[in-house]
């Protein structure tokens, strides 16, 4: 889903044997990172994200490795409730609980995990190859939203950055030696426009960082 078109491009360019390789070490963990991000949301999203009825994957009875990290971490109490995957009749407390048990085990951690250290694996090798004009950076975004299913903005050295708001939220987050804000939730977005420096807070609604 990453790594092919990535290569296509490339031949399409006329340079498939210069790219090939590096795309495919970054691509090829981007697309895992894209699966196992959709398989969190399959759990724990809800259906404004995914489209789908709430639990729809666990009513489907989904092999994830989401899940089959839940089972492997599980006691038998929690077996009890995960094996209730599959049912076509799962109710809304069915699809709490399970839920619970994915995150006490800590399934969803180690998941989440996986995805920053892919995500970090794959920017680094983007990091090395040499792309012209802003298609660096246009894949570094690919990656961070493919990772987190959220709009980042990186702010630059002179701390001049484009910003949005609405009412969802923005937190200041640490990639790599970059500072970017991670800005959940653009419909709706009322504002665009320019922040000099970058706010002191580290999270706090949009329209707080406007007037900053």
């Amino acid at each position: 889903s990453v790594q092919r078109p990535l290569q296509l491009g490339a031949a399409l360019a006329g340079q498939y044997d210069d790219f090939s390789k590096p795309f495919t070490t970054f691509g090829q963990p981007v697309g895992v990172v894209f699966q196992l991000r959709d398989d969190i949301l399959g759990v724990f999203g809800n259906s404004d994200q995914t489209g789908k009825p709430t639990g729809d994957d666990l009513r489907e009875g989904k092999p994830t490795p989401l899940m089959a990290e839940a089972f492997a971490r599980a006691s038998e109490q929690q077996k009890n409730i995960l094996s209730k995957i599959g049912s076509r009749d799962l109710s809304g407390e069915d699809i709490f609980d399970i839920q619970e048990v994915v995150e006490e085990t800590g399934a969803k951690d180690a998941i989440e995990k996986e995805i920053k250290d892919l995500t970090g694996m794959a920017l680094t090798t983007l990091s090395s190859i040499p792309l012209e004009g802003n298609a660096s950076e246009a894949l570094s975004e690919l990656a961070h939203f493919v990772a987190y299913r959220t709009y980042w903005i990186a702010l630059s050295i002179e701390r001049y950055v484009w910003w949005s708001w609405h009412d969802g939220v923005v937190s200041l987050r640490k990639f790599s030696s970059t500072d970017a804000f991670i800005v959940t939730d653009l419909e709706d977005v009322s504002c665009f426009g320019i922040v000099r420096s970058a706010p002191k807070i580290l999270q706090g609604g949009a329209k707080d960082l406007a007037r900053s």
